[in-house]
């Protein structure tokens, strides 16, 4: 059971779902009981909790004197809410980007500016981030911004990390001037907020034998012939000069058009291509299920590393993710697929046929990823009778000390196990 999922069970987990949720009338209705927690500072609200204290023991005002500082504690702070009012932004604009993916476990860096578009300096700004949800933590402070001058952009970053892959959007970012005495904000104003989509960490794989020995001499024969050896160039598109590219591909009409240097930017057609099929059968949480998806992740990378041209199928989805590693942004593509891959329980006479509709000619090799040692052995014996080069990857569970264990891939790469 995941402890920090059961946390959020009662805060949506997209957008969309909490905006419906906070225009609901129970969200409007306790809503006032939020906003001292919005207009206070951290401070504001540490000396409330000690105003609080000093109430209890003022009570008996013959016997002890606390009940003045008390007053002069709580007056303080009343004042300081009642004054907030007259420190509105009132022509201070926020916005926030960060970039579109990240992979799980990294940092991400979300980057805000704050616009002064007013005709006076703004002091004393500070930035607060939205509550992220279950699997993200801050990994650094708020940022703060002393002085912002009328008509100038102030340019801050702060940073955050997620644990679960798949698409994440955070609420808005909020900036507001601090209130003197430093325990109250005044009115803030918003930002919008960021999309993005955490990638599966890719394990890193050394090599990952595929026996040619099924394969008659005549297919061996056509794999070797489509390595990209030889290999026809299809025009990708046109693309901006970069020091070192060839003088011949430059594109005048382009060059002309723009002022800038252009150069064409080309592909290698391929034959022979490697099928990569992802079996997802378990559950979200499960460990086996989450390391299938970052083994199938780093066969991905090793394979564009190598220059081999591999296709990547999920079973239970219809689309297919053709050509990794004949493009630039192929990889990305497949890793975007995987962090949005849902669990199924598709029977495996299913995941056969998947299989055998994607086998064709130029099909060298099929590696299957799967987290359930039961169905391993059909697939196992299924793929044999395709006459392809094939190898079926198993997540397992072995002790590693008696306090904790680990998950291995049950055949071995390269001469060592990969643990995950």
């Amino acid at each position: 059971m995941n402890l920090a999922r059961l946390n959020h069970i009662l805060i949506p987990s997209t957008k969309e779902d909490r905006d419906r949720v906070r225009a609901g009338w129970v969200v409007r209705v306790f809503r006032p009981l939020t906003w001292f927690g919005e207009a206070t500072t951290r401070e504001g609200r540490i000396l409330t909790l000690l105003v609080m204290a000093f109430a209890l023991a003022s009570v008996d005002v013959q016997a002890t004197q606390v009940f003045l500082l008390w007053a002069t504690l709580f007056g303080l702070l009343v004042a300081s809410l009642l004054g907030r009012r007259r420190f509105r932004l009132r022509n201070v604009s926020l916005s926030a980007h960060c970039a579109p993916r990240v992979t799980e476990g990294e940092a991400l860096e979300i980057r805000l500016s704050v616009t002064n578009q007013g005709q006076q300096a703004e002091q004393a700004l500070r930035i607060t981030g939205p509550f992220l949800p279950w699997d993200g933590a801050w990994v650094s402070p708020a940022p703060r911004i002393d002085e912002l001058q009328p008509g100038a952009t102030e340019q801050r970053t702060t940073h955050a990390r997620f644990i679960e892959r798949g698409e994440h959007h955070l609420d808005v970012f909020q900036a507001a001037s601090l209130v003197p005495l430093g325990l109250a904000l005044g009115p803030s104003v918003a930002s919008g907020g960021c999309r993005f989509t955490v990638l599966p960490r890719p394990v890193k794989v050394i090599s990952l034998s595929l026996s040619q020995a099924s394969l008659d001499p005549g297919s061996q024969l056509g794999a070797k012939a489509s390595r990209g050896r030889g290999a026809g160039l299809e025009l990708l598109g046109v693309r901006g000069y970069r020091p070192g590219d060839p003088v011949r591909d430059l594109h005048v009409r382009t060059w002309a058009r723009t002022g800038k240097p252009h150069v064409r930017e080309y592909q290698p057609t391929y034959e022979g291509r490697y099928l990569l099929v992802l079996d997802a059968a378990g559950a979200r949480d499960e460990p086996g299920f989450e390391a299938s998806i970052r083994l199938a992740a780093g066969i991905c990378s090793l394979w564009t590393d190598q220059g081999q041209i591999c296709d990547l199928a999920v079973t239970g989805e219809a689309g297919v993710v053709y050509g990794i590693g004949s493009y630039r942004e192929s990889l990305t593509a497949a890793l975007d697929r995987l962090a949005r891959v849902a669990p199924n329980a598709l029977p495996v006479e299913d995941v056969l046929e998947r299989v055998a509709a994607l086998t064709s000619d130029e099909v060298e090799a099929i590696v299957v990823i799967t987290s359930s040692p039961e169905r391993r052995r059909h697939i196992e014996d299924a793929l044999r009778r395709l006459g392809h080069a094939s190898r079926t990857l198993c997540l397992v569970r072995r002790k590693s000390s008696p306090e904790a264990d680990e998950l291995v891939a049950s055949e071995v790469l390269d001469g060592r196990e990969v643990a995950l």
